[in-house]
């Protein structure tokens, strides 16, 4: 009967369906890939298959009865963790209607609404165990829970009218005993959801605070300022969906008057108003004539010497978010300090030697200058006779991530510092003495220094380098930036 009376409207929804479905259908039969991965890292078949056994199965099972009037969702993107996701005068109503709605299941609108039920919890059954109850995989099932619901609001009205049916000042008290049933269980959900979901730190951590902190920022800064994000920001979803404007208007025209949703155009994603920075090898950053605001990864609040070697009057800060847990490292450069840093970097391949009279670095230097290599075999009658000392400082430009062996080779002794810790030394005087070091860097710059000092005798300096997968050699002057005079 229910077939022969309704089989135009299935027809249809079977056809709306299909249509709907058709660009998922197309994709997974394409790529069965994109289908089956994401449900084979969630399925409980992996607990079954770890315990051997159904045990997983009948507790997941427990777990999704149980998540509407006793323990609910805990991912906090989903529920208050742990909340039953009905309040309790809902959830009294829904257990008497499941219960009345099984009681009449040959009454197909009940049978159906059961099966619905059934059919829609089976997302979350089949999910891993550690997962269950699963709030947002069952979704599909909240209309039906709303229908039984509903159903029993009117079973319970139809009973408590048959005694009084007569009597209209009891007919006005069941309404008022139900009204106020609603009122009080719709005040239950507006304080969870307004009030402790909306202030729940967990709740809160779920939504991706830093995404979202970072969005904002760039929202604001790009306007008056070059904004720089690190890699990490660069790529977030989240900024480059709240950022993007088209390249051009979308609108209609209707009569004199035209309408459209952007008032300002922007670049697209090609050209999105704010540009990607590695600090380790950016800098220093072009001149564009306005102050820079720098986005970057907390670690960089390390390096804020660095970044004030390029720019004194540089000022940075760790933004934190409503519950004071940091989030970003934000850097204001002045633009005078951007103009005045411009080719700051090197005054050529090599590094900057001081040379000093006696073997202690002490006293103004007498010599002064970029020295390309660092590979010398000076001879007796050289200029440089008697004790005396070299410090060499600047930056090693390391090409990639990986592990550097680093060899110096000295008469006397020689001290080797990278990134403002001695890393390897040999300080033995009037001989031969070699000082060796690995570690492994990340590719871009790092400061570098290396001490010198000379008994008499024989004088010699050699530095030499094995990067990643490559033979020793010594240190050309392209990786080596002499510091600024």
């Amino acid at each position: 009967q229910f077939l022969r009376r309704n089989w135009r409207g299935l027809a249809l929804f079977v056809l709306l369906y299909v249509l709907a479905f058709a660009p998922l259908g197309f994709t997974y039969v394409k790529d069965p890939f994109t289908f089956f991965n994401r449900s084979r890292q969630v399925s409980i078949v992996h607990d079954v298959a770890e315990q051997d056994r159904l045990q997983p199965f009948a507790e997941t099972i427990k777990r999704h009865l149980q998540m509407f009037t006793v323990r609910g969702d805990p991912n906090p993107r989903h529920n208050l963790p742990g909340k039953p996701m009905l309040d309790p005068i809902t959830g009294a109503f829904l257990l008497l209607g499941t219960g009345w709605a099984i009681w009449r299941w040959r009454d197909h609108r009940r049978g159906l609404v059961m099966l619905w039920v059934g059919l829609t919890l089976l997302g979350g059954i089949f999910s891993r165990l550690d997962e269950a109850p699963q709030a947002y995989r069952t979704l599909t099932v909240t209309p039906a829970i709303a229908l039984l619901v509903a159903d029993s609001y009117s079973l319970v009205w139809r009973a408590l009218l048959l005694p009084g049916r007569r009597y209209m000042l009891w007919r006005w008290l069941v309404t008022l005993l139900l009204g106020g049933g609603v009122i009080v269980a719709c005040w239950m959900n507006y304080h969870v959801f307004f009030d402790q979901q909306a202030r729940s730190p967990a709740v809160y951590a779920a939504f991706s605070p830093l995404e979202n902190a970072v969005a904002q920022d760039v929202l604001v800064s790009k306007e008056n300022a070059t904004l720089y994000l690190s890699p990490r920001f660069y790529y977030f979803s989240p900024v480059q969906f709240f950022n993007f404007r088209p390249t051009r208007a979308v609108g209609f025209h209707l009569g004199p008057w035209t309408y459209s949703p952007f008032r300002a155009l922007g670049g697209g994603l090609d050209a999105p108003g704010y540009a990607l920075i590695q600090p380790a090898t950016d800098l220093p950053i072009p001149d564009k004539g306005q102050d820079a605001v720098l986005l970057l990864d907390l670690d960089y609040q390390y390096l804020m010497p660095y970044f004030r070697w390029f720019y004194p009057r540089a000022a940075g800060e760790v933004v934190r978010d409503r519950v004071d847990k940091p989030l970003y490292y934000r850097i204001l450069i002045p633009a005078v300090d951007i103009a005045g840093a411009v080719g700051k970097l090197y005054t050529g391949g090599g590094l900057r030697g001081r040379y000093f009279r006696g073997d202690a670095w002490q006293g103004a230097p007498f010599i002064e200058r970029v020295d390309p290599f660092l590979k010398f075999a000076w001879p007796e009658n050289d200029p440089l006779s008697g004790p005396f000392s070299v410090q060499w400082r600047g930056f090693l430009l390391a090409p990639a991530d990986g592990r550097y062996y680093f060899r110096l080779e000295a008469d006397d002794g020689v001290l080797f510092w990278m990134d403002d810790k001695v890393i390897a030394r040999a300080l033995t005087p009037n001989r031969a003495n070699i000082a060796e070091a690995a570690l492994h860097l990340s590719a871009g710059l790092h400061r570098i220094r290396i001490d010198y000092f000379q008994h008499g005798g024989a004088k010699s300096l050699s530095f030499y380098w094995q990067p990643p997968n490559e033979p020793w050699q010594p240190v050309e002057p392209e990786f080596l930036r002499a510091e600024e005079n």
